[in-house]
């Protein structure tokens, strides 16, 4: 064998063993994102009926950890201007 692939072979063997190790996924994360799945039912069938504003400054934050669910309006206004391709800047 000649000298090049033999450094060829060692340094990608170098390289492979300085990977990282895969880790399993966390089981918290996954329980937190199936609480908040929506269905394309509940989106296609949401209404917007009122203006969306941002919350009030007074209004009680969520607290650490917990799940919001997301609003199927306001997940099918972001699908309806995406498909528009519309861009704010």
């Amino acid at each position: 064998m000649s000298f090049r692939l033999i450094l060829a072979s060692t340094s990608l063997l170098a390289l492979a063993a300085c990977g990282q190790p895969d880790r399993p996924a966390d089981a918290p994360a996954a329980h937190a994102s199936q609480a908040a799945v929506l269905t394309a039912n509940q989106i296609n069938d949401a209404r917007i009926t009122a203006p969306i504003a941002p919350p009030a400054a007074d209004a009680p934050s969520p607290a650490p950890g917990a799940v919001v669910p997301p609003d199927p309006a306001l997940v099918r206004v972001q699908i309806l201007l995406d498909r528009s391709t519309f861009s704010p800047g």
